[in-house]
């Protein structure tokens, strides 16, 4: 008994550390920030579900448990977990956003040949612009980026310092286009979705596949409702 009590301290102390970080980052923000930006003022939110499965063969069995997803802004990524004075401090010590978690294919990826390149590369290849990159090259160039799209990451954060996402969903946002039969007092959506990229990483082997919907995606063959793959995926 004495074992099973000593080997389950850790399992007790980790939710209690965890609500105490989310307590001392609650009244941080609420007492002493020096921001302005209230959490109000973020588009990065929690999205709260269930998951549930059913099958009869061979054997009955279902199941139904709650989760929860990330739904952030990649504007928002630094200000909310890497700055100095990061928003989330010091839930961020446990709770936290890496970029090596996505994209793990080298998806969007560029290389430099020089050493003095090294700064613009990383620059160049941050998970924002890979994304633009990823989606330009599977609809040969039909997609356009531009400074007014917004990426929305629907994901799994790294918790105590382990990340395991079955799928992730990165949202392209574009501002709406006028219509003579819309206006704002009627519609108070100003942007619409131009792209999805499923980030597929379900299995234990660190595999992971990246699938681009778009009108004008090489991959909509494949993603198709009740469409195999094609032998080349």
């Amino acid at each position: 008994f004495l074992l099973i009590l000593l080997l389950s301290i850790p399992f007790l102390l980790l939710p209690l550390l965890t609500i105490t970080l989310a307590l001392i980052t609650i009244l941080r923000n609420y007492f002493f920030s020096s921001s302005s930006k209230s959490w109000s003022t973020y588009n990065s939110s929690l999205y709260v579900g269930r998951v549930s499965h059913s099958r009869h063969l061979p054997v009955k069995h279902s199941f139904s448990y709650p989760l929860f997803f990330m739904f952030l802004d990649l504007d928002e990524v630094y200000s909310l977990f890497q700055s100095k004075r990061a928003t989330l401090w010091p839930l961020n010590v446990i709770m936290q956003f890496y970029e090596k978690d996505h994209l793990k294919n080298g998806e969007g990826l560029i290389v430099g040949s020089e050493k003095k390149e090294e700064e613009e590369v990383e620059t160049k290849n941050d998970l924002t612009i890979r994304i633009h990159r990823l989606i330009t090259e599977k609809t040969n160039g039909k997609y356009t980026p531009s400074s007014t799209q917004k990426i929305m990451l629907l994901t799994h954060l790294s918790y105590f310092g382990y990340c395991f996402n079955p799928v992730s969903f990165y949202f392209i946002f574009k501002e709406k286009k006028s219509d003579e039969n819309f206006t704002k007092e009627n519609d108070n959506n100003e942007t619409e979705i131009e792209a999805i990229v499923a980030e597929v990483s379900n299995t234990p082997w660190e595999e992971m596949s990246c699938y681009v919907l778009h009108p004008h995606s090489m991959d909509v063959d494949v993603v198709k409702t009740g469409r195999t793959k094609k032998e080349e995926w």
